[in-house]
């Protein structure tokens, strides 16, 4: 059985997938993950967390930003 996981043989999944929802991405000099959409700015040490952050900003919905909008 093949396994999903979040090891980098799995990165360009990731990445197609954040990419597909309309994110932009890149990565900072210092190795963090980042995405952006809207004017919402997410980031992580390692893509599978990237699409974690965008999981729960995807299920909140914050209509404007404000401290700890994902409680």
């Amino acid at each position: 059985m093949i396994n999903l996981s979040d090891g980098y043989e799995d990165f360009p999944i990731i990445f197609k997938t954040i990419l597909d929802k309309g994110y932009q991405i890149w990565i900072d000099e210092l190795g963090g993950f980042w995405a952006e959409k809207d004017g919402w700015d997410f980031v992580s040490d390692n893509p599978a967390g990237l699409l974690g952050l965008i999981a729960i900003y995807e299920a909140k919905k914050p209509e404007k930003f404000k401290e700890r909008w994902w409680e």
